[in-house]
């Protein structure tokens, strides 16, 4: 029989390449996840919820993981499309947010799956099928006007700018000294867009001295 979960509630204890590590009653479970997910979700040392997809092949087990029940069930729908594996999947839910994603299939835009996905592992015969075989299922989404969906290329370069700053500023922290773990929870626990990278150095280091 198989083994379902539905979530893992618990402290981050690690934060790797790979994904992150979630501990609760004294066991680590290590979940498959990108740094946009997980910036989401939250920092070493809080507290967090994060829905899971249990992947199971013959030679390995492994928990996906998400920041809300939406980015799961997309998930789930995504690794139905022929050529689409776990990691392709969460590939695509690092570059976009769940409406974003659905919103597009609905618009037949297979170019900003491409444009997004290049070098990901989702090519232009793989995004024309994952529209052929997801867009009957978002029937119910509104495609909405030019400017609603423009907006999805905007908000996206607006996060793109933000995960790089916040690069630029846990390696700031590095070089002050500070290793990879604590420079991403100091980050993740004060970065404000709206400012420069050595203001938000500032607030990461006012962090530290909590």
């Amino acid at each position: 029989m198989s083994v379902v979960y539905s979530y893992v509630k618990g402290q981050i204890a690690e934060i790797n390449t790979d994904g992150l590590v979630i501990e609760t009653n004294g066991i680590g479970y290590d979940i498959q996840m990108g740094n946009t997910l997980i910036n989401q979700l939250g920092a070493i040392g809080e507290e967090v919820k994060c829905y899971v997809y249990f992947h199971i092949t013959q030679d390995r087990q492994q928990l996906f993981g998400f920041p809300s029940k939406e980015y799961k069930q997309l998930f789930e729908k995504l690794i139905t499309v022929s050529g689409v594996g776990p990691k392709a999947g969460l590939a695509l839910l690092e570059e976009f947010r769940p409406t974003d994603l659905a919103l597009t299939i609905v618009r037949e835009d297979s170019d900003l799956i491409v444009k997004r996905m290049k070098g990901k592992g989702v090519g232009k015969k793989t995004a024309e099928r994952i529209i052929l075989e997801l867009k009957d299922k978002f029937k119910h989404i509104d495609a909405g006007s030019e400017d609603v969906y423009e907006s999805i290329e905007e908000d996206h370069a607006i996060d793109q700018n933000s995960m790089s700053m916040k690069d630029d500023v846990i390696q700031g922290l590095i070089f002050l000294g500070y290793n990879l773990n604590d420079a991403k929870r100091m980050v993740n626990q004060s970065f404000d867009p709206s400012l420069e990278i050595e203001d938000n150095l500032k607030l990461a280091l006012k962090v530290a001295s909590k």
